[in-house]
């Protein structure tokens, strides 16, 4: 029997902790009617592989935290912000893109997130929060646009294959070692006003 789950029907709300350590829990699929999900919803969904949302909104704090075995993440909608620990601890993704992005990335949103190599932003981001992509080692390029913020401490530390930096818009501060020890790192711009 498939361990997967999918949400087609008329549910217009998941609460937070809704599915919290389903550890058997493989596949899940959120259609679109879905306008408003809680903190924490995929805590520790430890044999999540692959999930599909459908879905115009923030991601909340914690909402795949732990999900230490997925790999396949597909965003169909415009997400509005990426809130703290989004995505801490998703040891096995690889690659994930927001469309029509507009807000700010949370601290720690992708913490640990090892394999992260392939980021895709469409739309502005206004702040990049402390640890955001803390250890994520394999993360090669960031870029971004609409900037209006300040870049977190620690927030891009140990991240060893980041060779391109580039923001657009108004830097307002550059935290302690945002991005120390990042070793590969040849082009860092940032465009228009950086204020100190």
């Amino acid at each position: 029997m498939s361990n997967a789950l999918s949400l087609n029907c008329n549910v217009s709300l998941i609460d937070e902790e809704a599915f919290r350590e389903c550890t058997s829990l493989e596949s899940f699929t959120i259609g679109g009617s879905v306008k408003s999900l809680g903190e924490n919803v995929f805590y520790d969904c430890s044999s999540l592989t692959e999930l599909t949302l459908n879905y115009n909104g923030a991601i909340p704090s914690g909402l795949f935290y732990d999900c230490s075995s997925l790999n396949k993440l597909t965003i169909n909608g415009a997400v509005k912000s990426i809130d703290e620990y989004a995505f801490s601890g998703c040891t096995e993704l690889k690659k994930i893109a927001f469309f029509g992005f507009r807000g700010e990335i949370g601290k720690r949103a992708f913490y640990g997130c090892l394999q992260l190599k392939d980021l895709i932003i469409s739309g502005s981001v206004t702040t990049i929060g402390d640890y955001a992509f803390y250890q994520c080692s394999e993360l090669t390029n960031f870029s971004a646009s609409g900037f209006n913020g300040d870049i977190g401490f620690e927030a891009f530390y140990q991240c060893s294959n980041l060779a391109t930096f580039e923001v657009s818009g108004r830097v307002k501060s550059i935290g302690d070692k945002a991005f120390s020890e990042c070793t590969s790192l040849t082009d860092f711009v940032v465009c228009s006003r950086f204020l100190l």
